[in-house]
């Protein structure tokens, strides 16, 4: 559960950064995010330190937990939508007009180039590799 979450968080970081920033940013967030599941776990479960809640409790606090997490994504996107130009209204004709998710890279390099094949267009650098392609 903690994962999924976690990688949307990473995902919209690793939209506007720097490719040299990549892993100091996967650290620092994987760093936050234990150290907030180990709190919880030992505030909820730990009888030296928390409340040494019984297993049924331990639940309802963690789902309470997501559910709080899961509002502020909520009210994240509403602002995010009444402050869209045009408000709420321009912004359902939008998704609608253009569709809920972007095209991605590759859709956009199958449109510039034909129906070529985008996988051999790549230039990866092999696994293992210290030389420059």
């Amino acid at each position: 559960m903690r994962a999924g979450n976690y990688d949307c968080f990473s995902y919209e970081v690793a939209q506007n950064i720097r490719d040299t920033s990549y892993g100091l940013v996967f650290g620092v967030n994987t760093f936050v995010a234990l150290a907030f599941q180990t709190a919880l776990t030992m505030a909820v479960a730990d009888d030296s330190v928390g409340f040494s809640l019984p297993p049924r409790q331990q639940f309802l606090v963690y789902g309470a937990f997501w559910a709080g997490v899961g509002l502020l994504f909520l009210v994240i996107f509403f602002f995010g939508v009444c402050g869209f130009e045009g408000g709420w209204r321009a912004y359902v004709e939008r998704v609608r007009q253009e569709g809920l998710w972007a095209r991605g890279a590759a859709e956009d390099r199958e449109a510039m180039h034909g129906e070529g094949n985008v996988a051999e267009e790549r230039r990866d650098v092999p696994l293992g590799t210290t030389e420059p392609l």
